[in-house]
């Protein structure tokens, strides 16, 4: 069953939203207590240590985790792929609102005359441009 546009669109801002905290990590981390040199005294994330953890990390945790990525430094592919993701995402919602659009300036608007232009003016050139 194919999604509805509210539905690709809740998704699409989710995963841009998703892409912007991921590049947005190596401000992040450090802001709330996750140092290159461990937990930072008297940050966020040294009182969700102290007073939800009782001062240990289990293995495996998010805490932990996150504490790793900050020991690290939040390398620069975290940018990368978070980057990629957003703009992934927002081009596709923007796709999904332009495309309409789009195609009508290409086939009754300036874009016909444009395209013309550029084919050269053959008068089929529009459906073998589509064809190949």
């Amino acid at each position: 069953m194919p999604l509805k546009r509210w539905q690709k669109i809740t998704l699409l801002v989710l995963a841009a939203a998703i892409g912007i905290t991921i590049a947005c990590t190596p401000l992040i981390l450090p802001a709330i207590g996750f140092g290159a040199g461990g937990i930072v005294a008297g940050s966020v994330a040294a009182g969700i240590q102290a007073g939800f953890l009782g001062g240990a990390v289990p293995a495996g945790s998010l805490f932990a985790l996150l504490q790793s990525i900050g020991a690290l430094g939040a390398p620069g592919a975290f940018i990368g792929i978070g980057t990629t993701i957003s703009v992934g995402a927002i081009a596709a919602l923007s796709w999904d609102y332009c495309k309409d659009a789009l195609v009508r300036f290409f086939r009754e608007g300036e874009g016909a005359r444009l395209l013309e232009l550029i084919t050269g003016g053959a008068a089929d050139s529009h459906e073998r441009l589509h064809a190949e």
